[in-house]
């Protein structure tokens, strides 16, 4: 998303990388890995939050406590008692999940209508409303919207913060089938014959974990700012994507 409060010395969302010289994409990579540790470093004090608040919605009273085992003990030494604590009280958790709950029942009710659609005139109104609304409801459900939506809702009352991303996804799948083979109008054998389906193509809805997100600090609307999302990809996926010409000297 470009930022329209601060802007930078380049702007990502008018690049095509698969333009870009070996030397552009350099230039470009360091840029961002730039505003990457620059945007980490000024938010260390919010991920320390964020930690705070998944341990305790999670009962955990440690970074990394493995409080699974305490579970099934009868008597626990004083280091385990703080522990279990949080277990047998998860006062967060509760909460959390209260408040989840009364949110999704209250906007997805049980008759699975949780939108309206209003004509712009009476007879609009009349005609088209039931179309668009079967329509709309049939591609939000066939993207994910309200099991998405729940997993956003979800980080946003633990965080107080929440991402829910609609990028455009493009599934194909390969089906390999036999082709005849005819000569003089008779079969006189088969070859294989591989044709690629497009099974998926719409919109497609995803929460972003808010650890692997950075908007800019220094953006004073969220919804404007520009933001990195860091993602994991193997060499593959990225020769795939043919975004880069000189991944050939990546190892």
């Amino acid at each position: 998303f470009p930022s329209h409060d601060t802007p930078h010395t380049f702007n990502p969302n008018t690049l095509l990388l698969n333009t870009l010289s070996p030397a552009e994409q350099t230039s470009f990579a360091s840029g961002i890995q730039e505003l990457f540790t620059s945007w980490k470093q000024q938010r260390q004090g919010l991920e320390k939050t964020w930690e705070c608040c998944w341990q305790a919605y999670l009962a955990n009273t440690t970074e990394d406590a493995d409080t699974t085992p305490l579970l099934n003990k009868t008597y626990y030494t004083p280091t385990e008692q703080s522990k279990v604590a949080g277990l047998n009280r998860p006062l967060v958790f509760q909460s959390v999940e209260a408040l989840h709950a009364n949110i999704m029942a209250t906007l997805f009710p049980p008759n699975g209508k949780f939108f309206t659609v209003v004509g712009k005139t009476e007879t609009d109104h009349q005609l088209a409303k039931p179309m668009l609304e079967d329509i709309m409801q049939n591609k939000l459900e066939t993207a994910g919207f309200q099991e998405a939506f729940s997993l956003y809702l979800k980080q946003l009352l633990i965080c107080g913060t929440s991402i829910l991303s609609v990028p455009w996804k493009k599934e194909t799948q390969l089906t390999e089938t036999w082709q005849p083979i005819k000569k003089l109008g008779m079969t006189v054998g088969y070859q294989p014959l591989t044709t690629e389906t497009v099974v998926y193509d719409a919109p497609e809805f995803e929460v972003l974990n808010m650890k692997h997100v950075y908007l800019d600090p220094q953006a004073k609307n969220p919804q404007r700012a520009t933001l990195i999302h860091q993602l994991e990809k193997t060499l593959a996926e990225l020769e795939q994507q043919g975004w880069y010409s000189n991944l050939s000297t990546v190892q």
